[in-house]
């Protein structure tokens, strides 16, 4: 079983999980995706995430457009790149989303 990764970088504001045996290949799983294609090797940061292992089933990352892996990030706190509200409230997991939470708090 792979291990979940979460990969970062200091200079861009996105991050995703990645599955992987060792930190050095979940840093060039991280590179070969689209997130960050501009991204030096070094610059990559992977953090273990061990409470997100069980999402693995045989993939190397986690989705953010598959609503089920949406809503599990957003239970740990993660939310939109560049939210939009009108976007939001399309959403299937806008009620499991701390930031639409708030900004709705924020209107009332």
């Amino acid at each position: 079983m792979k291990k979940a990764y979460k990969a970062t970088c200091d200079y861009v504001d996105y991050a995703e999980i990645v599955f992987a045996d060792t930190p050095g290949r979940a840093k060039k799983l991280a590179l070969s995706g689209e997130l960050f294609d501009d991204v030096q090797y070094v610059d990559i940061r992977v953090n273990r995430e061990p409470g997100l292992d069980i999402c693995w089933g045989g993939r190397d990352r986690m989705d953010w457009y598959d609503p089920a892996d949406r809503a599990i990030l957003c239970d740990r706190g993660w939310y939109c790149a560049e939210p939009d509200l009108k976007e939001c409230r399309y959403c299937p997991v806008a009620d499991k989303c701390d930031w639409y939470r708030g900004m709705q708090e924020d209107e009332e």
